[in-house]
């Protein structure tokens, strides 16, 4: 057991010189692995941390410590994204013959316990022998591999680029920031494509969320709640540690009430104008299905609309051709 609370095993297995493994891979999910990542920041909560993350913000992650409870569990989404991860791994594989790709467990790093992280596989040299020795350091692995799965996010940049969506610029910086390795590969499969990805180790960004989870984790320590965000995760938090309404009244500060009241206002001036500049859009679209700004789209229809359209021509078609049968039948 180390200061932080981390258990180390025993005798440690390093996967490289600066991080050494908690768990194996086949312990992903299970409560030993909830339980040596509740004092930690993780590589999928760091940018959570930061408040860059699409999923999780910094207000329910910090409940997550506190209670040990997820807000919201594991989906079908979720799942279906974890299981599609060994056949993107394969595909990783196959493209590079010149590489060994293993999977790995929940991983600490040696000098900071607190900072841990769960990578899907990482790469070796296929011409040199990798060894596991408990007792010693293993042969470096050349890098981390993250398998993704997207359905055609517009934040991803050119196959073999290094632009990545920021949330998982971070994720990438952690895992190797625990690791002590230089390059994240993401092979991802996007859209209906397979696409690969390098990203290079950033020491500058690697400090500053670092520092961030030790601040973020004294918080948690110290019980100092972070406010609540606008994102969907804190409404979700909020209704977990509430579920049931009381028939009373709470007084709240009035700014809170006002900052309430003006962004009602603004957002419904806001619906107000989009809604004004969609339509003049599609009075000059007339039937076609996308507008283009200088050959770019710009604008398009979206599927409930053409749904909804599709459903008035069935539905005139359906009672042209009852009132086409009431006639035949008339005569």
């Amino acid at each position: 057991m180390t200061a932080d609370g981390v258990r180390l095993p025993d005798p440690p297995r390093y996967v490289t010189e600066a991080a050494v493994e908690l768990l194996p891979a086949d312990q992903h999910l299970t409560p030993a692995w909830h339980a040596l990542r509740r004092g930690c920041v993780s590589a999928s909560e760091v940018a959570a941390v930061v408040g860059v993350s699409p999923y999780v913000d910094p207000f329910d992650l910090w409940w997550a410590k506190r209670t040990g409870q997820d807000s919201q569990p594991e989906n079908r989404a979720m799942g279906r994204g974890r299981r599609r991860e060994a056949a993107i791994l394969e595909d990783f594989a196959d493209g590079h013959p010149e590489l060994h790709v293993l999977r790995v467990g929940l991983c600490a790093s040696l000098a900071r316990p607190w900072q841990v992280c769960s990578p899907d596989a990482l790469a070796y040299e296929r011409t040199l022998q990798v060894s596991y020795d408990p007792a010693g350091v293993p042969l470096e692995p050349l890098a981390v591999v993250e398998a993704k799965t997207d359905g055609g996010s517009p934040e991803w940049g050119d196959d073999g680029s290094d632009q990545v969506p920021l949330h998982y610029r971070c994720q990438a910086m952690w895992l190797m920031d625990t690791l002590g390795l230089a390059v994240c590969w993401f092979p991802v499969w996007h859209g209906f494509g397979y696409r690969e990805y390098l990203v290079e180790y950033d020491p500058a960004l690697a400090a500053e969320l670092r520092d961030a989870a030790r601040d973020f984790l004294d918080s948690v320590e110290a019980g100092e709640q972070p406010e609540p965000g606008g994102h969907p995760a804190s409404r979700r938090r909020l209704k977990a540690l509430h579920p049931l309404v009381e028939d009373r009244e709470v007084e709240v500060p009035a700014y809170l009430a006002r900052q309430y009241d003006a962004a009602k206002r603004l957002r419904q001036t806001a619906q107000e104008r989009e809604d004004q500049a969609a339509n003049r859009i599609l009075a000059r679209m007339g039937s076609a299905r996308i507008a283009t700004v200088d050959g770019a789209k710009a604008f398009s229809r979206s599927v409930s609309d053409i749904k909804k359209r599709t459903q008035v021509v069935s539905a005139h078609t359906q009672h042209r051709l009852y009132r086409s049968r009431a006639r035949t039948e008339k005569k």
